[in-house]
This record gives C-alpha cells, sequence and structure tokens, in this order.
C-alpha cells in the first residue's frame, strides 16, 4: 500500500514483458509462476464470500492462468499510472515495474491477439501450421505412420482439393529447417536470433501526449465554466483523442522487441534447443517467409539414395533475416556431405 516493490514478484512480472515479446507463450508464464510459489490475489476458498449456486461453481485456487497473467501484464499500473474504469488517468505514486515503451509493446501485442496462446495444445510441435503443402497450400499437421510421428498435409478449407498430399518424418523436417537457420546466421554474419529494436528517442512522444491530456482537460473546465458549448467540446475533444490514438501506438512501436541473447554461431544449436517452443516458433516465424514441402513422388526409392531428402522442403528467408531473395541451400542428409553453394 505504501508504493513499494515485492522484489520477487516484481521480477518476475518484468521478466515476463521481455518472456512475452520474445514468442514465450502465457500459459507458461503462467506454469513458472505457479511453480515459483507465487499466487493471485483471489480469496482462498475458505475465506472466499459465499454465492448463490450456479453452473460452474466459484472456487478460486489462487493459481495463475493464461487468462490472469494476460490481464496483469496489460495492468497500466505496472508503469505506474492510475486508472478509472480501464481508463489511464494520470500519474500514479509508486515504483514503475516495466519502462513505458515495452509495457505498450506487451500491451498492443496481447490487444491484437485473437486467441491467447495460439501455439499451444494442438500445435505441439515446431513446424505444426507454419510449414505447408505445395500441392494445395494448406498447412502440415502432426500425425502419426505407425509408432514414427510425422508431419502430413491436412488440406484446405476446400475438401474437393483433398489431403495427405504429402508427409516428412518430424525429426527429419525439424533438423532441415532449423539448420537451414543455423547456416543462414553463417551466411550473414547474424549473432542474434531476433532482431534487435532501433533505438528511438520517445521523448517527443511523451511530451505531447502530455500536452495532449492537459488539453482534453483545460476543454473539460471550459465546459464547466461555460466557456465553450457541448458541441465544441465534443468536437475538440474527438480530435484529440485521435491524435493521442495515433501517438500512443507510436510509442508502442517504439518499445519493439527485447534485445535478444548474445551467442556464440558454433553454439546457436544448443541455445535454439533451449528455448521454449513459443519462442522457437516465433523465431522461425520471423527468419523464413514460407516452408513449403515438396511430395517425394511415386515409386520406390533407388538403392543407395536417402529416402528423405532435404530439397524436397523449399524455404525462403525473409528481409529482416536475408538481403537475398531466396536461400535454396540444402543441409547434409546422413548419407550426404554436400554443402550449399
Amino acid at each position: 500500500m505504501d508504493g513499494t516493490l515485492r522484489e520477487a514478484e516484481a521480477a518476475a512480472v518484468q521478466k515476463a514483458y521481455h518472456d512475452v515479446l520474445a514468442g514465450k507463450a502465457l500459459t507458461t508464464v503462467a506454469r513458472e509462476w505457479n511453480e515459483a510459489g507465487f499466487r493471485t490475489s483471489a480469496p482462498d476458498a475458505a475465506t472466499a464470500r459465499p454465492r448463490a449456486p450456479r453452473k460452474n461453481d466459484y472456487a478460486p485456487s489462487r493459481r495463475w492462468n493464461n487468462v490472469a497473467v494476460r490481464s496483469v501484464l496489460r495492468a497500466p499500473r505496472n508503469i505506474a499510472k492510475s486508472t478509472l474504469y480501464g481508463e489511464i488517468m494520470g500519474d500514479g505514486h509508486w515504483t514503475p515495474i516495466v519502462d513505458e515503451p515495452t509495457w505498450r509493446a506487451v500491451d498492443r501485442f496481447l490487444a491484437d491477439r485473437e486467441r491467447p496462446d495460439s501455439t499451444v495444445g494442438k500445435l505441439a510441435n515446431l513446424l505444426s501450421q507454419i510449414a505447408t503443402c505445395t500441392v494445395c497450400g494448406g498447412s502440415m499437421g502432426a500425425s502419426k505412420r505407425g509408432d514414427a510421428p510425422i508431419y502430413v498435409c491436412k488440406g484446405t478449407r476446400d475438401e474437393s482439393a483433398g489431403r495427405g498430399h504429402c508427409q516428412r518424418p518430424l525429426d527429419f523436417a525439424d533438423r532441415v529447417v532449423v539448420v537451414r537457420l543455423l547456416q543462414q546466421m553463417g551466411l550473414t554474419g547474424r549473432t542474434t536470433f531476433r532482431r534487435q529494436p532501433v533505438s528511438i528517442d520517445t521523448s517527443a512522444l511523451k511530451a505531447r501526449e502530455l500536452e495532449i491530456e492537459v488539453l482534453m482537460a483545460e476543454l473539460v473546465e471550459d465546459r464547466t465554466a461555460g466557456l465553450i458549448d457541448r458541441a465544441a467540446l465534443l468536437a475538440g475533444t474527438a480530435t484529440l483523442r485521435q491524435e493521442l490514438a495515433e501517438v500512443r501506438d507510436s510509442l508502442a512501436e517504439a518499445g519493439g522487441s527485447p534485445a535478444a541473447k548474445m551467442i556464440d554461431i558454433e553454439a546457436a544449436s544448443e541455445e535454439f534447443d533451449r528455448l521454449s517452443l513459443g519462442e522457437q516458433r516465433a523465431v522461425l516465424q520471423e527468419a523464413f517467409a514460407y516452408i513449403r514441402v515438396i511430395p517425394r513422388g511415386k515409386g520406390r526409392t533407388k538403392p543407395g539414395n536417402p529416402t528423405w531428402r532435404p530439397e524436397f522442403i523449399e524455404t525462403e528467408f525473409t528481409r529482416a533475416w536475408s538481403e537475398k531473395p531466396t536461400y535454396a541451400g540444402l543441409v547434409p542428409s546422413p548419407t550426404d556431405d554436400s554443402r550449399p553453394s
């Protein structure tokens, strides 16, 4: 109540902002908070206020879930702002947990997501719904062939196009894509998995934001004093609100993504493996313009040739990851010592 921070909790919240921008799922953040012993502010079941019987009876567990984490991360109080009915009213008299550009970036990121944590659940594999089929354009999803996990074409909404046009062993396809990612880092001299944020001076934007808030408050005072009519008040505040929204969007963009860890190229594979699945998928979505699987064709493989070949997985890097329009290099298969040219 005196505005001081509980250091352990504040550190966890601050870390969560950067983790979410790096691709970590909210459910993963919730699990980490629960494992660390943090609890929500919900009352204990023994002391909870009695409520009328309902279909889903109220039984607070005080444990974190993705919805609760989402609510906390979007709370303006974390940047020391006081609110009224969800609207920021001014500065609070307590210590902020995170800087404003980072908070705005996370707030807009979470607001734009229709389904929080859309990369968990059924999408429990690296390339599910990222890789696509070259025949129908449908996404590849995980399945099994016997006891072996595979990626298989799931088709599109147009059922007449069919499905199952191509498939690849799951481990093989993951390895091909990850090795190409690491090779591209070496070719371009890249030392981070994620793009470094651009340093932007936000002082002018913050000054204009404050100025607009003051102008809006003055308009209200003028209306109260009878100096302007209601129409003038509405017109003035509408114009200022539009500009305020644009300024806040610019501040959110200035937040960008947090700086990724600096890594040694030789240790990049181990570093990638240490990322959570959500973080790995976020890296692939940023790095690759597309990942496409080509059908292997009919007939048996000739003796001495590998059954699954890397060239039947097409990839192209985004502009952020390569100035070249395409990358067609192959990764070596267990029976192939070739290297990309």
